[in-house]
């Protein structure tokens, strides 16, 4: 995978420990206690759940994780 985006669950730690960038999206239970982690790795919690902060935030780190060569292409 390029990346993995998934809400609070189990299976997002699979992707995270596999070296696949991840974005964790966390409503109810607390990201510091069991969020992935990874360099790769961002986490969105309650606070940034207004559908244009997670847009802006998954564009972004999406632009980061780009190869190293500029493109959008698989790293």
């Amino acid at each position: 995978l390029d990346v993995f985006v998934a809400a609070d669950s189990g299976p997002m730690h699979l992707p995270a420990a596999a070296g696949t960038p991840t974005i964790d999206l966390f409503s109810e239970t607390l990201p510091e206690l069991y969020a992935p982690l990874g360099n790769d790795c961002i986490t969105i919690g309650p606070q940034d759940l207004e559908p244009s902060s997670v847009a802006a935030r998954v564009a972004a780190h999406l632009t980061q994780i780009r190869s190293p060569r500029g493109d959008a292409g698989p790293r």
